[in-house]
């Protein structure tokens, strides 16, 4: 076994449900963050949870609109044009939180109420041998 850095796993489901996006492999411990982006359907709901714990979920978003992480925070959502770059708040990246996960502990999304028009959802950090 080796120690990894980088992009650990990556889900790109749209649809109503959980997707699994990481699960912390046997004889790993893991420091990561968590970064996505995804176009909500009429009044789709976004939930995050990590290792059974919910990280957070939100209201109903509005159709069309994008559902992001970035530096500032774990959740955003607007319009696609609000994502310009012009500040830390309006890029896509890993959000501020660091998670600490051991052998076996998972990181998820689930989709409520309507499917997203597109998802991308990635599990950032390292894992190490332990």
């Amino acid at each position: 076994m080796s120690d990894r850095i980088g992009v650990l796993d990556e889900k790109s489901v749209a649809t109503v449900g959980v997707t699994t996006v990481y699960t912390c492999p046997s004889g790993k411990a893991a420091k990561v963050k968590c970064m996505y982006r995804g176009a909500a359907g009429s009044s789709s709901t976004l939930k995050v949870t990590v290792n059974g714990i919910d990280i957070f979920l939100t209201g109903a978003l509005t159709s069309g609109n994008i559902s992001y992480s970035s530096t500032s925070l774990m959740h955003q959502a607007g319009a696609a044009s609000t994502i310009d770059g012009s500040a830390d708040g309006k890029v896509v990246a890993p959000g501020p939180k660091e998670f600490y996960l051991s052998a076996g502990d998972t990181i998820s999304y689930e989709i409520g109420t309507a499917a997203f028009s597109s998802m991308n959802f990635q599990v950032v950090g390292s894992e190490i041998d332990v």
